[in-house]
């Protein structure tokens, strides 16, 4: 049995996640195609799990979207699998496009990222069944935390300097602070502490990573 049609936003969210998460690679394999990299086995595995979290996180809003809650909790745990591959492939990708000595190392931002994505589907999880307005919450913010590559090369593939990306970042958040606003007459807490999550940690790695102690670490480390 389904029940009446709820709210469409948090569907017409996860299809923003989606474009925003897309519109970058695009942008920059048509703009810059001399920057992309050799198409391996394991970073075509990696964009393909990451397209299918984002195809299932749409999925699941749109089962919540038409009532059908049943389906989306027999799917849900389904999600860990992609989750899981997506991290798993994330690390190694990240490692091997690793250059000692560059100084515009992106492998603790990225952690950071991974870190933010991790931390909010788990705390999502585990919502999910005592506070549903926390849930569909964390599970959107666990794919905006995803964003970062996207982002930095729709920085790229445009000439606009990286530090455009945490704006990018906010604007994308946006949406869900209005959202909460209009219906709650406030910010929901899981709302507030992964949009400043998001930003910060990464924010934070950035500016780690642009130190010469930590860059001659990661080189000693990594190099």
């Amino acid at each position: 049995m389904t029940s009446a049609p709820r709210s469409s936003f948090f569907l017409r969210y996860s299809c923003l996640l989606l474009f925003a998460g897309v519109i970058g690679f695009v942008l920059n394999g048509l703009l810059r195609p001399t920057s992309l990299p050799s198409a391996s086995p394991l970073l075509v595995a990696h964009g393909l799990l990451m397209l299918a979290w984002f195809g299932a996180l749409i999925l699941q809003t749109a089962l919540v979207r038409t009532g059908r809650t049943g389906l989306h909790r027999r799917l849900g745990m389904g999600s860990l699998a992609i989750a899981g591959g997506a991290l798993g492939t994330a690390v190694p990708v990240a490692l091997g496009a690793y250059e000692p000595g560059s100084g515009e190392s992106m492998v603790l931002p990225n952690a950071a990222m991974l870190l933010n994505f991790a931390g909010l589907y788990g705390l999502g999880l585990r919502a999910r069944r005592r506070d549903l307005e926390a849930h569909r919450r964390l599970m959107v913010l666990a794919g905006a935390a995803l964003l970062g590559p996207s982002l930095g090369r729709i920085c790229a593939a445009t000439g606009a300097p990286l530090l455009l990306m945490p704006a990018l970042w906010i604007g994308l958040l946006a949406p869900l602070w209005v959202h909460d606003w209009r219906r709650l007459a406030r910010v929901h807490r899981a709302t507030a502490i992964g949009s400043v999550c998001i930003v910060l940690f990464v924010l934070v790695a950035a500016v780690l990573s642009s130190m010469p102690p930590v860059q001659a670490w990661l080189d000693g480390l990594l190099g």
